[in-house]
């Protein structure tokens, strides 16, 4: 997993956090349907393997989160 992948993932979202306590990593993985165990390790570039299927489709559509 990419390190500038997750750093991004988790900038996004730390960003939207400041305007909107929805976006903590629990209720965004939620939304995304992923554990929010994983979602911590994509932020962290720790996960070995790039995911397939629906995760990875959740995942790119979390990177689409737009700043106001």
């Amino acid at each position: 997993m990419s390190i500038l992948f997750g750093d991004y993932i988790r900038g996004r979202r730390q960003l939207r956090r400041e305007r909107s306590p929805e976006y903590s990593i629990r209720q965004v993985a939620k939304r995304i349907g992923i554990h929010h165990s994983y979602l911590s390790k994509v932020e962290r570039g720790s996960q070995q393997h790039f995911p397939s299927g629906p995760c990875r489709l959740s995942l790119e559509n979390l990177r689409k989160i737009q700043t106001c």
